[in-house]
């Protein structure tokens, strides 16, 4: 049980880590309201839900943890938003200076698809274990079983 409960705290700092940096994202890269409070509804809940599913495996048992959270993946997915900031911001001052008649619409839309990018990285970081960017050789959990 203590270490269930152990594993539990893990998962709960990794969970408010990575939905943190995605709110932080979602408020550079997104020009909508709307999408951004979608941005974060869908983030939101799939944090709770995994946080459901670990209370469950501590408290009841059967199964594991619902979140494949590892130091590795968070830094894998640090990486992944910084490079998704920097692109964003490098193609939205282009489309800016280009193509300025018609950069609110391109712009827009190249938020959208962004916001798409961020949320296929959290969901490879919250259920993957991470981007596969980095060896598991540096995966805490893998090293611990040795």
């Amino acid at each position: 049980m203590a270490s269930a409960f152990f594993s539990f705290l893990i998962v709960l700092v990794g969970l408010v880590i990575i939905v943190g940096m995605i709110f932080l994202a979602l408020d550079r890269i997104a020009k909508d309201e709307f999408l951004k409070k979608i941005g974060k509804l869908a983030v939101g809940g799939c944090a709770l839900l995994v946080l459901l599913i670990d209370v469950k495996s501590v408290f009841f048992g059967g199964g594991g943890g619902g979140g494949g959270i590892t130091p590795v993946a968070l830094i894998e997915f640090a990486i992944g938003v910084i490079v998704l900031i920097v692109i964003f911001g490098l193609l939205d001052m282009a489309i800016t200076w280009w193509a300025s008649p018609y950069s609110g619409v391109i712009n827009y839309v190249l938020a959208g698809l962004m916001l798409i990018l961020l949320l296929v990285l959290a969901e490879q970081v919250l259920f993957g274990g991470g981007l596969g960017l980095i060896s598991n050789a540096g995966n805490f959990p893998a090293r611990a079983r040795q």
